[in-house]
């Protein structure tokens, strides 16, 4: 979950007026988004989140077999089309209400999707967990575009988004032979984070799980991709652009406070077990959902920065495709909305999920969301996923494509 990089955000304060008094007029105003909706999303947003697994394409564990039996075990499937193509598991089909309203069931012939395994002969992750909603963004992306692309990860820590990528676009370079690894032509991959601490965690991911010929195709910079360093303005111009930009994270902020609540109420119930021990002080209640309208008004200027130099960034025929875990239009719609007044040359939304490239991938979003519980809805300029329809989510994402 990337947060906004607002202060306030990250200090987690609560609005003015909303303190012990009933939501405050932000909060209000969330509600009204969702209409009745509301109260079974929040529901959802405070459930844990489920998983699905990007297998790692580049290693050799479990050519035994061992590796899907695994997976089997956990209840995981590789769904058909694009999504299996791009080594994606997921969760089997029926944990949902028909996709329409997922209720977590007991199955206790299933094991937990353990820590990712290191292969003995590459030293290599095994696999990477992740919200498959997450992977839509990068799905339709990769549907778009052209032979040879050059592709930017805009705001990539920690990482998920840009390994999807890699294995889908690099992988096959196992396959054609090291020697053109280093040929001037073929897919080059850019990932780029403004955050130091998250830029480090962004390059020891790409460390875990890439090896080093395909490295050479990867490059992570550090700088803020509103305002391009000189070194991405060497690989102008992109012809597929990814912004996965910097949001309120709702879901990751209130679930994180979740965990933080469970472990001081477990630290007070240890204090009271000692002799003297004091009474509860409802640590281990669930804690109040905070919204403001401000933090989200603020996280929106710089996706609109971000989105409209990703805009610049790109070739008239490429594609950018612009996402956020944010629930608010304030963060997606509207976003997408004001990048595209006075952008350079007339973009275009793509309706609907179903997308095809020049090199003969098809993405059908629909049939994943039949295979992994996914409920896709539209909205003005794109799609979204939310938790209380299947779990997955939220994972919002448009889709511009330039006029050629």
């Amino acid at each position: 979950g990337r947060q906004c990089c607002s202060s306030a955000l990250r200090r987690g304060a609560r609005p003015r007026g909303s303190g012990g008094e009933g939501p405050s007029a932000s909060e209000r105003h969330i509600a009204a988004e969702f209409g009745e909706r509301w109260p079974g999303l929040l529901a959802a947003l405070r459930r844990p989140k489920r998983y699905a697994a990007w297998v790692n394409p580049f290693t050799h564990f479990g050519d035994d077999g061992s590796l899907v039996d695994l997976l089997a075990d956990c209840g995981f499937q590789r769904p058909t089309g694009t999504a299996g193509a791009a080594h994606l598991w997921v969760p089997q089909s029926g944990a949902g209400d028909g996709g329409v309203a997922y209720v977590e069931r007991p199955r206790p012939h299933l094991q937990p999707l353990p820590k990712p395994p290191t292969c003995p002969s590459s030293g290599l992750k095994a696999y990477y967990p992740l919200d498959i909603a997450s992977a839509l963004p990068v799905l339709a992306l990769l549907a778009c575009l052209p032979p040879g692309a050059r592709i930017l990860d805009a705001c990539s820590a920690p990482g998920g988004k840009c390994l999807l990528l890699a294995g889908m676009l690099l992988a096959r370079m196992s396959t054609r032979g090291r020697a053109r690894d280093s040929a001037p032509g073929g897919e080059r991959l850019t990932a780029m984070e403004w955050d130091k601490f998250r830029l480090s965690r962004l390059r020891q991911n790409l460390q875990l799980y890439l090896p080093e010929h395909v490295l050479t195709r990867v490059q992570a910079l550090g700088g803020d991709a509103s305002r391009p360093p000189m070194e991405l303005r060497r690989e102008f111009p992109f012809d597929g652009i990814l912004v996965d930009a910097p949001c309120t994270s709702e879901r990751e902020r209130l679930l994180r406070d979740t965990a933080r609540r469970s472990k001081a109420a477990g630290a007070e119930t240890a204090a009271e077990a000692m002799p003297g021990g004091g009474g509860s002080s409802g640590a281990d209640e669930d804690p109040p959902f905070v919204w403001d309208r401000q933090r989200s008004e603020d996280c929106a200027k710089r996706q609109v920065a971000l989105l409209r130099s990703a805009m610049d960034m790109c070739a008239p025929h490429g594609s950018v495709v612009y996402s956020t875990c944010a629930l608010s239009d304030i963060e997606n719609d509207a976003v997408v909305e004001e990048a595209l007044k006075g952008a350079p040359y007339r973009w275009h939304v793509h309706r609907g999920n179903i997308f095809s490239s020049q090199e003969g991938w098809s993405f059908d979003a629909r049939a994943l969301a039949a295979e992994a519980d996914l409920t896709i809805e539209e909205t003005r300029y794109g799609s979204r996923v939310l938790p209380d329809r299947g779990g997955w989510g939220p994972m919002y994402w448009s889709v511009l494509r330039g006029p050629a």
